[in-house]
């Protein structure tokens, strides 16, 4: 699993430079970091992500920060 995470890291992170306003993306990147074990940039998409209009989104980044340590 680390190794497909690792494979996607790094197009996320080129759609979230041309476009950091697509919050799903930056849940995404949550997601991928959570994964990795980058607990801090894991908290920073999903602090972005949870700004988002769509429900799904929102819930998902409240749910990846309500069990992230705090860093």
């Amino acid at each position: 699993i680390r190794v497909e995470v690792l494979s996607v890291l790094d197009p996320l992170e080129k759609v979230a430079a041309v476009n950091p306003g697509h919050l799903g993306t930056q849940l995404n990147l949550a997601l991928a970091c959570a994964q990795l074990g980058d607990e801090k940039a894991a908290r920073e998409h999903a602090l972005a992500a949870k700004k988002s209009e769509e429900p799904e989104v929102r819930e998902q980044a409240e749910r990846l920060l309500s069990r992230a340590p705090r860093v």
